[in-house]
């Protein structure tokens, strides 16, 4: 989709962010997908917007 790579060693800050919520999330909700889906709704939007602006740089 994008012509430049967005991944863990361009970004390593919100990588780290993303994995951090997703242990958090899955530590509060093991049995419960539909709570840890949306747990982590807004941090993935926010990064998407973030690699959507990066892109276009």
């Amino acid at each position: 989709m994008f012509s430049k790579r967005w991944d863990n060693r361009t970004h390593p800050e919100q990588a780290n962010r993303y994995a951090d919520t997703k242990l958090a999330l899955v530590n509060q909700n093991a049995t419960d997908i539909e709570a840890y889906i949306e747990g982590k709704n807004d941090l993935v939007k926010e990064l998407e917007e973030h690699a959507i602006e990066w892109c276009e740089k």
